[in-house]
């Protein structure tokens, strides 16, 4: 299962360079981009509601989530029940990040609410650490934050220092069979060259990847 990924800011489509303020390239219209992907599953991120800790581009959203007919996964500062339930409203499924590590409870509370079916994880990690409000703070390491992850439908796991550099794919190994356990879906994302990365993913057990850069280079267009 190939992805593609809108990462929106100021109400563009947008991608950065390891998650780095400034380094946008192919800076474009959100909703021309969610007309060329029409009928595909689609990750959609709120850059600047993961830094503000609330959903910034609600508009822009909402416009692009309805030319996908709903078909999407979106995160980006949801902090609450209430955010969350006006997502998914629009989208499929919803995306938790900081809120898992920094208030379990309250997340804990969202993913029976909602139910599990309709929410994933984003576990973003730099070298041996998750990072959570907008990659500006550590988590703790891999290996223990992963123990407690609540049940949910899936897990991203994006890996932030080949994220947006098509550098290529960077997991290790035992990093598929730790996460098999927390989460019945894996997706991962960072680095994907082309489809050939995406395979490579795809084979070591990832159930999904997620691609943007990748995407808007034109590099991943014959196995979308």
């Amino acid at each position: 299962m190939i992805v593609p990924s809108i990462d929106i800011s100021g109400g563009r489509a947008v991608k950065r360079v390891r998650g780095v303020s400034g380094t946008e390239r192919h800076v474009v219209d959100p909703l021309e981009a969610a007309a060329k992907l029409r009928g595909k599953y689609v990750h959609i991120v709120d850059l600047d509601g993961a830094s503000s800790g609330r959903p910034i581009n609600l508009a822009t959203i909402r416009g692009v989530a309805g030319l996908l007919s709903g078909q999407c996964q979106v995160g980006g500062g949801v902090r609450s029940l209430e955010h969350a339930d006006e997502l998914l409203r629009i989208c499929l499924r919803v995306v938790l990040g900081t809120l898992v590590f920094t208030a379990p409870q309250r997340a804990m509370e969202i993913i029976e609410a909602v139910g599990r079916e309709r929410v994933m994880i984003s576990l973003d990690v730099l070298g041996d650490r998750v990072m959570v409000g907008g990659w500006q703070k550590t988590a703790g390491k891999v290996d223990e934050v992963v123990a407690s992850l609540p049940e949910t439908w899936g897990i991203i796991y994006t890996d932030i220092s080949v994220e947006g550099t098509m550098e290529g794919p960077n997991p290790r190994p035992e990093v598929v069979s730790r996460l098999r356990g927390a989460a019945p879906r894996l997706f991962y994302a960072g680095g994907v060259r082309d489809c050939r990365d995406a395979d490579k993913l795809l084979h070591m057990g990832f159930d999904g990847v997620i691609v943007g850069m990748a995407l808007y280079e034109g590099a991943v267009a014959e196995c979308l």
